[in-house]
């Protein structure tokens, strides 16, 4: 798909309203949330064993197809290469070598060109290696703090930057992974760059997907270098307050005021794991309210959202996803399988099937539930 798809606009704009600006919004009631089993929404539901040899690290997030992924551990420090659901190497150079790193805190995998990019803070360097080994090929400088970061194709990649010394730099950064050259395609501050992850952006054929965390929540598509707004999510009174975005990362006080809001107002904002199509848009969110984060999925179609908590009945787990492979998504778990077990409610039999297969699993090692929703 070549153009920009304005005619989803049309579609989820039956029952949407202006905001101040005048842009076409889609209002999401974040009070309004139905609690859900996820066997009640989902379709194509497994539970997978990854297999090893060894003790594997807890994993934090997948990136990649489910039959060739990489995964990053909880420490920041380890990636394993997991093909066909059997880890089969691993990265692991902690140190202060000139090819070492403290740790990695980005990814971007493509398994079809057997290339892992990843991202160290301590350097400011995209570390490029070439799979399934992890041979180390190069290094690419970028001049911000960077957040997130997903490949566009085999030469280009978008990242999301921020400068603490100067904002005006901060930004999603388009990089040519050639020559190194990287220029910004729209701008964003502190709250742009703090609450835009990897798993921000959504890739459908030539088309990139992403919501631009702030007050506004945008989402765009960008296709062949051309950035399109296609909606924005009202939050209501959740929406982040903008008066709240320090203009300085040197003013002490602004700074304070800002993360005192970030971690005790409520406020929704951004969306992560987007998915776009023609009639619906679906994503997860985190809103922060009374003092916790939350874990949603929404469905917003013909102007509505609904907003749903999951849950496995049986488990002490809510569902929220670590990977997204096309229209599957990915949550991993592991750990002691009998903390897992909700002692106050029966075990459903999606949780039966969760249990059984982390007891197979040696070394508590991590299984992978797929799933596909709407």
């Amino acid at each position: 798909m070549k153009t920009p798809i304005l005619f989803l606009a049309a579609a989820l704009l039956t029952a949407s309203c202006a905001s101040n600006s005048g842009k076409s919004v889609i209002f999401n009631d974040i009070d309004a949330v139905e609690t859900v089993s996820l066997d009640e929404i989902a379709t194509d539901i497994e539970a997978v064993p990854i297999k090893a040899d060894y003790p594997l690290e807890p994993f934090l997030a997948t990136f990649g197809q489910s039959n060739d992924f990489v995964a990053l551990d909880m420490k920041l420090q380890t990636v394993y290469l997991v093909k066909d659901y059997q880890v089969v190497s691993k990265l692991n150079t902690v140190g202060r070598g000139p090819r070492e790193y403290t740790n990695i805190t980005d990814i971007a995998y493509s398994a079809e060109n057997q290339t892992l990019y990843a991202y160290t803070p301590d350097r400011k360097c995209i570390y490029r290696y070439k799979m399934p080994d992890f041979k180390y090929v190069g290094c690419l400088q970028v001049g911000q703090d960077l957040s997130a970061m997903v490949l566009l194709d085999s030469t280009n990649l978008l990242f999301v930057g921020y400068d603490n010394i100067n904002e005006a730099n901060s930004g999603i950064y388009r990089l040519n992974l050639e020559t190194g050259a990287s220029k910004r395609i729209i701008a964003s501050g502190d709250i742009g760059a703090t609450y835009t992850s990897t798993s921000s952006f959504y890739k459908s054929g030539d088309n990139v997907f992403f919501s631009l965390p702030n007050g506004d929540n945008i989402i765009y598509q960008y296709t062949d270098t051309v950035l399109t707004p296609l909606m924005a999510i009202d939050y209501g009174q959740y929406n982040f307050k903008t008066d709240m975005n320090p203009n300085d990362g040197n003013n002490f006080d602004d700074m304070i005021k800002y993360m005192t809001y970030r971690d005790e107002g409520n406020y929704a904002i951004g969306g992560y794991y987007l998915r776009v199509t023609d009639s619906v848009i679906t994503y997860w969110h985190s809103p922060h309210i009374n003092g916790k984060y939350h874990k949603y999925f929404t469905v917003c179609k013909n102007g509505v959202c609904r907003n749903y908590d999951i849950k496995v009945n049986g488990l002490k787990l809510k569902v929220y996803p670590t990977g997204l492979d096309g229209d599957t998504y990915e949550t991993i778990i592991d750990g002691d399988w009998e903390n897992l077990i909700d002692p106050d409610s029966e075990l459903s039999p999606l949780a039966q099937k969760i249990i059984d297969t982390m007891k197979k699993q040696t070394d508590y090692n991590p299984i992978l539930l797929k799933y596909k929703l709407f």
